[in-house]
């Protein structure tokens, strides 16, 4: 006679509940972690890889960036024969771009993303317009540090919306085709936004890709 196996009454009840349990974004989370999973809970697969073919898009247009402004700085600034300083406009930038990210987080979690990408856009166009009619070193230097603090957010936004539409299996293979576009450009940024990812591989996401 076969030996009967009792059956672990809570385990199958939990089963259950897990099964019939709707699959709904978190009510108690913040307004941008709730838009965000009901966003990916209704995108396609379609529709999920159409956005990591735009960001690896995005990431090549920014080499591309990177590129193209290393090697035009000394020509534009050297009307104000003040090319010792240079390396000051980068180490400012730097420094201001370094304390972006936590108040970015923050930002993506309350507001959400869409209004954090947009946020850190309009840092790259008032950096931008400020550079395009800046008469001076000092002048040059702040919208330098608006343009990194734009940029550097954008990145970090579009690697949170990467973390957020993948889960941890394949998230890694993920930043690794939005960030391969530096391999063709050779940009010096490329490890910029490799840096701002790969802090995301190990959290992060959004409730489908948990």
């Amino acid at each position: 006679m076969d030996e009967i196996v009792p059956v672990d009454q809570d385990n199958r009840a939990s089963a259950e509940n897990d099964i019939e349990k709707p699959i709904v974004p978190d009510a108690t989370a913040q307004a941008g972690v709730r838009k965000i999973e009901a966003i990916t809970l209704s995108w396609s697969k379609v529709s999920l890889a159409t956005l990591l073919c735009l960001i690896w898009m995005l990431f090549l247009v920014n080499g591309f960036r990177g590129v193209i402004m290393g090697s035009l700085l000394p020509y534009v600034t050297s009307e104000w024969q003040l090319h010792s300083l240079l390396n000051v406009v980068g180490i400012v930038s730097s420094s201001m771009t370094a304390a972006i990210y936590i108040p970015m987080a923050r930002v993506l979690d309350v507001w959400g993303r869409a209004e954090g990408f947009l946020l850190m856009l309009c840092f790259s166009v008032v950096g931008l317009a400020i550079a395009a009619g800046s008469g001076n070193l000092p002048t040059f230097c702040a919208a330098q540090v608006f343009y990194s603090i734009g940029n550097s957010g954008v990145t970090y936004v579009i690697c949170v919306l990467a973390a957020d539409v993948t889960n941890l299996k394949n998230r890694g293979l993920a930043f690794a085709f939005t960030s391969s576009p530096y391999m063709i450009t050779l940009s010096p940024d490329r490890k910029q936004p490799k840096a701002s990812c790969l802090m995301l591989i190990g959290g992060g996401g959004s409730e489908r890709s948990r």
